[in-house]
């Protein structure tokens, strides 16, 4: 990786006070040139009103929103993992639901797990903080 780009790298991920930040510190130890381009980025780095969302981060947080109801819709799922609250552990409800789930044979034979399972399915990804760290032995009843 050439010097120039690694240097920009540890600025752009770096938690650093934006007064430091200048061409000469971050060229000074190879000597190379700032081009242009460059020199506007660093002066909008020690800008105090230049905010960038990043992204990429933006990207993640949806993903993994959708792949939380994913992942807590395959634990409901009654066969294998839904008989034990295997989704319940997920959302961080109390270690007692899971022995409910247990002690019931699978919430009464998986009817429970499976009414989760449907109605993980059918809510939405950003209504599923309803479901986390919810003690009721029947998440989804008011």
């Amino acid at each position: 990786m050439k010097p120039k780009i690694f240097f920009l790298f540890i600025l752009f991920f770096a938690k650093t006070n934006a007064e430091e930040i200048t061409a000469d510190s971050v060229c000074a130890p190879f000597d190379v040139p700032v081009s242009k381009n460059e020199q506007v980025f660093l002066e909008l780095k020690a800008d105090e009103n230049f905010s960038s969302p990043n992204i990429f981060l933006q990207h993640i947080r949806e993903k993994v929103a959708t792949n939380k109801k994913l992942i807590s819709a395959a634990l409901a799922f009654p066969i294998p993992f839904g008989f034990v609250g295997a989704h319940r552990i997920y959302f961080g409800s109390k270690p007692y639901i899971p022995l409910v789930y247990i002690s019931t044979v699978g919430g009464c034979f998986g009817i429970l797990p499976f009414i989760d399972f449907v109605v993980i399915l059918f809510t939405k990804p950003e209504s599923l903080g309803k479901f986390e760290n919810n003690n009721r032995v029947f998440m989804w009843a008011n």
